[in-house]
């Protein structure tokens, strides 16, 4: 599985294009010690920035609906800002920083754009200089987020619907 998962980022890779997903958002801590292990996040890192990889998502903020959920705990926000302020600070000696995203509540509905809110805050204190991405289905979203996200990701067909310049 990792060899076909590997040869595919390759090809990817080799024709311009991000293997996208998550494919370096899952650092294990440990329990005992509560430190963070980077070590196969950066072999992961290494190898697709050495083939040319330039952006990839760090860590993604759970879909609160498919979690049947209404809003971020303070428990996860503060772990998950633990998490971002470890691997920020780990990509930052690294060098690799300014190639990291934190991915926000995946296609946020009107109700969820305070929770939107409220987790990059959290992430935005966690380690200033991460990029946020949203995703949204509801164009109109762009304007009513507009400062609290970096990147926004509206189908094509809305582009015009978001309010977003030509």
């Amino acid at each position: 599985h990792a060899g076909n998962v590997r040869r595919y980022e390759d090809i990817l890779l080799e024709h311009r294009l991000g293997p996208g997903g998550e494919v370096a958002a899952h650092v294990p801590k440990d329990a005992k010690t509560g430190r963070y292990d980077f070590a196969a996040v950066d072999a992961s890192l290494e190898r697709l920035i050495g083939k040319g990889m330039n952006a990839f998502i760090m860590g993604t903020a759970p879909n609160l609906k498919r979690e049947g959920k209404k809003e971020y705990s303070p428990e996860f926000l503060a772990a998950f800002s633990d998490m971002l302020r470890a691997y920020g600070d780990h990509l930052r000696q690294k060098g690799w920083i300014d190639k990291a995203y934190v991915y926000t509540y995946d296609e946020a509905p009107r109700a969820a754009w305070p929770e939107v809110k409220k987790v990059a805050k959290a992430i935005r204190s966690a380690a200033p200089e991460l990029r946020i991405l949203q995703c949204l289905n509801e164009p109109e979203g762009v304007q009513a987020l507009a400062g609290t996200v970096d990147v926004f990701d509206v189908y094509v067909a809305q582009y015009h619907k978001a309010g977003v310049a030509p």
